[in-house]
C-alpha cells in the first residue's frame, strides 16, 4: 500500500486529541458514557475476587517487588507499586470475560492503568475522567481502522495468528496516561508510537487456544504496563515510529485486509463510546449474539432445549474462535471461550451467564441436558457475513425438520442494543453485592456518578480494599435457571 507522505501520521493526529482535551468540552453524553465504562469496569475488576488465577498473580506481586503507594481492590490494606497494582486490577477484570468491548476491549487496560495513576499521583476526579475517555476515544479510533462501516476487515484468526486488541489498547493507554500527566503532543505522540511498537502481539493462541493463565494479561494487564513504560521513556526522549499503524508493513495491514484509514476519523470528529458495546454474559463476545438469539426463540415457545440439532452459522473469521473444543475448557477462566457449553446454557433457558457459570462449570457440564445440548450444537460458516456479532440460528427436530431460524447482529450490549444505565447499575450491584452492602453499592455509584466534582480518586479503590481474594461464592438468585441446571 502507497501512502502520501505529506498525510500527518494518524498517530500525530490522536495524540494532539489526548494531550488538547479539556472536560468542559467533552459532550454530556460521552461523559456519562466514560463514567458507566468506570463504574462497569470496577464492577468486573471486584468480580475477580473469585479468580484464582487473579489471588495467584497477587500474591506474585506481593512477594516480587518493593511496596508501593497504590491501593489493590481485595488486597486487603497491601499497597503495591502503580504497574503491578495495574496488571492485578486488568487481570480481575478479565478473568470472566465480562468487561466491555468498545475498541477491542478499552476499558480493562484503561481504567486499570489510570485508576492506578490516579491514585498513585492523587488525581482529581475529573483529571481522572478526562484521560480515561482520552484513553478510551484512542484506542477505539486505533480498532476502527479494521472496519469499513458495520463490517469488518480483519484478517482471519488462523491466518494472522494475533488477536487485533493489544496494540490499540497500548497506544490508547499511553495517550491517557499522557493526558493525566499533562504532556504535551509531542510527547503524547513519542509515547503512544513506542507503546505500540513494544506492544505483545497479543497471539490468537494464547486467548483462544491454550493460552494458559497468561491469556488474563494480554487484554489489559500488559498493554498497561507497556504504556507506562512507554511514557516514561517518552518524557525522556526516546521516540518511536510515528506510521506504525498505516504503514503498508504496519499493524493495520497485518491484521486486516484493508483498512480505512484514508477517511478515518479521530476523536472529537466523532465519539466511539457514545455508542458503546457491552457485556450481559460471563463469556467471549462473539457468543453473545447466538445465546441472546436461542433465548428469544424459548420465549416465543420454540423448544430449544428439545432441539435435534442447534445449528450456528457465523462469519469465517468468527469460526476457529467458536470450533474450539470443549474439552479445552475445563478451568474456570477457559470455560468463557467454550461456545458450545455457553451455548448450551442459553439454550437451557439460563437468562444472564455470570461468573458462577465458569467457576462451577464442572457441575454445570455434568447435567445431563447441558451435556446433551452441547453435543446436538453444530458450528459452521456464513461467507456472507462480515460483522463479528452476526449470525445465524437454527433449531432443528431429531428428524431434521426446521422448527426454528433466526439471524441477528445485535446481542444486548451492542451500540444497536444496548444496555441502559440502569441495567449496568445492576450488573455492577450483582457482581460487588457479596463485598459489600446494599447501602454502600448505591452510595459508591452515585459518587461515580458525580466524579467530575470529587477531589480524589482514591476511594474507587479503598472501598473494596479490604475485601479479600477467594471469599465463598454464594449462588446467584437474580440469573434465572432452568430445573435441574
Amino acid at each position: 500500500m502507497t501512502l502520501d507522505v505529506e498525510f500527518p501520521p494518524f498517530l500525530h493526529r490522536l495524540a494532539r486529541f489526548a494531550a488538547d482535551l479539556r472536560i468542559e468540552t467533552i459532550p454530556a453524553e460521552v461523559l456519562h458514557q466514560g463514567r458507566l465504562c468506570l463504574l462497569d469496569t470496577i464492577g468486573c475488576i471486584v468480580s475477580g475476587l473469585d479468580s484464582q488465577v487473579a489471588a495467584q498473580l497477587f500474591e506474585l506481586e506481593c512477594a516480587d517487588g518493593a511496596p508501593g503507594d497504590v491501593g489493590v481492590i481485595g488486597g486487603g490494606g497491601q499497597r503495591l507499586q502503580a504497574d503491578a497494582a495495574a496488571r492485578v486490577h486488568a487481570c480481575m477484570g478479565d478473568a470472566f470475560e465480562l468487561n466491555d468491548l468498545i475498541g477491542g476491549h478499552a476499558s480493562i487496560g484503561s481504567v486499570s492503568a489510570i485508576l492506578a495513576w490516579a491514585d498513585r499521583y492523587g488525581a482529581s476526579g475529573s483529571d481522572m475522567l478526562g484521560a480515561l475517555i482520552a484513553g478510551l476515544e484512542t484506542t477505539a479510533a486505533v480498532y476502527a481502522g479494521l472496519w469499513d462501516g458495520a463490517s469488518s476487515c480483519m484478517k482471519p484468526y488462523d491466518e494472522v495468528g494475533m488477536t487485533p486488541v493489544g496494540i490499540p489498547s497500548t497506544i490508547g493507554i499511553a495517550a491517557g496516561l499522557s493526558r493525566l500527566a499533562g504532556l504535551d503532543v509531542s510527547t503524547t505522540s513519542r509515547a503512544m508510537a513506542i507503546a505500540g511498537a513494544l506492544a505483545g502481539w497479543c497471539p490468537a493462541e494464547g486467548v483462544f487456544g491454550a493460552g494458559g493463565s497468561s491469556k488474563l494479561l494480554l487484554f489489559g494487564g500488559w498493554p498497561a504496563t507497556v504504556a507506562m513504560k512507554a511514557v516514561g521513556f517518552a518524557r525522556a526522549g526516546l521516540t518511536g515510529p510515528d506510521r506504525l499503524l498505516e504503514s503498508g508493513i504496519g499493524y493495520w495491514n497485518t491484521v486486516a485486509r484493508r483498512s480505512r484509514h484514508d477517511d478515518l476519523a479521530v476523536p472529537g470528529e466523532v465519539w466511539r463510546i457514545a455508542a458503546p458495546r457491552r457485556k450481559r454474559h460471563a463469556c467471549c463476545g462473539y457468543f453473545h449474539s447466538a445465546m441472546d438469539l436461542l433465548l428469544d426463540m424459548r420465549d416465543e415457545g420454540i423448544p430449544v432445549d428439545q432441539a435435534g440439532t442447534i445449528r450456528v452459522l457465523v462469519p469465517p473469521y468468527v469460526a476457529p474462535v467458536m470450533r474450539r473444543s470443549p474439552e479445552a475448557s475445563a478451568a474456570a477462566e477457559e470455560s468463557v471461550f467454550d461456545a458450545y457449553y455457553n451455548l448450551a446454557l442459553a439454550a437451557a433457558g439460563v437468562a444472564i451467564v455470570g461468573p458462577e457459570h465458569s467457576l462451577e462449570n464442572a457441575r454445570y457440564r455434568a447435567q445431563p441436558l447441558i451435556r446433551r445440548l452441547m453435543g446436538c450444537i453444530e458450528i459452521g460458516v456464513a461467507p456472507h457475513l462480515s460483522n463479528s456479532m452476526a449470525c445465524t440460528v437454527e433449531i432443528l427436530a431429531g428428524d431434521g425438520t426446521m422448527v426454528g431460524r433466526r439471524e441477528g447482529a445485535h446481542p444486548r450490549g451492542a451500540p444497536a442494543n444496548p444496555l441502559t444505565a440502569e441495567e449496568i447499575e445492576q450488573k455492577f450491584a450483582r457482581l460487588v453485592r457479596r463485598v459489600l452492602a446494599p447501602q454502600a453499592i448505591d452510595r459508591f455509584i452515585a459518587r461515580t456518578k458525580r466524579i467530575e466534582s470529587e477531589p480524589a480518586c482514591d476511594w474507587l479503590i479503598e472501598t473494596f480494599a479490604a475485601a479479600r481474594f477467594m471469599l465463598p461464592h454464594p449462588p446467584s438468585a437474580d440469573v434465572a435457571r432452568p430445573p435441574g441446571v
